[in-house]
């Protein structure tokens, strides 16, 4: 009788394989749909990366106003205001995720946002109004520029998909 209950004891363990397999398929399918699909996933490091600008600006963008005192998001005075300077550098919205998530630019630069995603997201600046771009206007591949003419650092974020501090976030320091 021992290969009886050993026959046994292996159908049992084929049986309840299944039921194993098929729950952990069901929360990698749950996880799957608020991960990061597409090809431009990075993980690691999250300090600021400097980016060479390209690109001459081909349209008029909204300049970061100044009203002669300290600025929103950490920017300088009036004085330290920089002319734009036709340099260009892109951050892809993933779902989920800017990449890069921090970049270091020259005042100056201007900065479009690229949804390349699933879903709507947003850019909202973490102080002050002065740029950014609502959901109705950055659904999947719409862009959004602005160019950064003072130094200081900008954070950002998604609210759909974030806070101010988790989350989709970015952060933008531009240096004079």
């Amino acid at each position: 009788m021992p290969m009886a209950e050993d026959s046994h004891s292996s159908c049992s363990s084929r049986i309840g394989r299944p039921r194993w397999v098929l729950g952990v398929a069901a929360a990698a399918l749950a996880m799957a749909g608020c991960s990061d699909d597409s090809p431009y996933a990075i993980q690691g490091d999250r300090t600021p990366t400097t980016v060479a600008a390209t690109s001459p600006v081909a349209k008029p963008v909204s300049l970061v106003p100044s009203g002669g005192s300290e600025a929103p998001g950490g920017a300088a005075s009036e004085g330290d205001e920089v002319a734009p300077n036709g340099e260009s550098v892109t951050v892809v919205a993933i779902d989920n995720t800017f990449r890069p998530e921090a970049i270091e630019i020259s005042a100056g630069t201007e900065v479009v946002w690229n949804n390349r995603g699933r879903n709507e997201h947003n850019v909202v600046p973490l102080e002050g109004d002065a740029w950014g771009v609502a959901t109705a206007d950055f659904g999947p591949k719409a862009s959004y520029s602005h160019v950064f003419t003072v130094p200081g650092t900008y954070p950002y974020y998604c609210s759909i998909h974030g806070t101010a501090t988790v989350g989709m976030v970015g952060t933008i320091v531009v240096t004079g």
